[in-house]
């Protein structure tokens, strides 16, 4: 059987060895190609497929950096977190070593005080027969006494001085009207650590005589 064209109506339709014409139905029948026609159109097609995956390849190809970098953004950004924490786990780590260390340095400064309670009794009894012994004790006690002074170690040294509630535990009071009480006497001296009261000076207070007199 032959092809024919039908223009009128935009289909085709077979007509048969016998001269008649069959009607195309409701569905245009297309005309067989031929193997030229075939083979072009077979390319055509594998043309546009391969347009479209190198279209779609490069867009992807170009969306890659866009996405690298904002990966490289949520590194960065975890990174930066990470050490902000570690920094500030090393600044209280730093913060809880010198407290502990102050406080057992504290402690070891209180545990001395005895001692020198003991020197300045030693130094007070009087007598020919305890001079040199004075003398070497008076030595260990200034040599004690400055090592406690490098280390932060401050002594009190209140005599005549006003007295100050903050620093000095009155167990004694002379009788006087004065408006500025100073130390009269001092029974045990008080210490300061690095600024820090370790212990306050036990004495005596009374009326400042000179303001008295004035």
């Amino acid at each position: 059987m032959e092809l024919t064209k039908q223009a009128e109506k935009g289909c085709y339709a077979r007509t048969c060895d016998c001269g008649n014409t069959c009607s195309c139905g409701e569905t245009n029948q297309q005309p067989d190609l031929s193997g030229e026609e075939a083979v072009e159109t077979v390319a055509d097609a594998a043309t546009v497929a391969t347009a479209e995956t190198v279209v779609n390849g490069a867009t992807a190809m170009a969306d890659q950096p866009d996405k690298m970098q904002q990966e490289l953004e949520q590194i960065q950004q975890q990174y930066l977190r990470l050490m902000a924490d570690f920094e500030n786990y090393k600044r209280r780590t730093r913060n809880d070593l010198a407290a502990a260390g102050k406080i057992a340095l504290q402690d070891f400064m209180g545990t001395l005080l005895p001692v020198l309670d003991n020197f300045e009794r030693s130094l007070e009894v009087g007598g020919d027969s305890y001079e040199a012994f004075k003398t070497g004790i008076d030595m260990i006690y200034r040599q004690l006494t400055e090592v406690l002074q490098q280390a932060g170690l401050e002594q009190d040294n209140p005599l005549g001085k006003p007295f100050d509630p903050a620093i000095h535990e009155a167990v004694s009071l002379v009788e006087g009207e004065s408006d500025h009480p100073v130390v009269k006497q001092m029974f045990r001296r008080g210490y300061l650590f690095r600024g820090q009261l370790l212990r306050p000076s036990m004495v005596q207070v009374g009326p400042d005589n000179q303001s008295t007199e004035n």
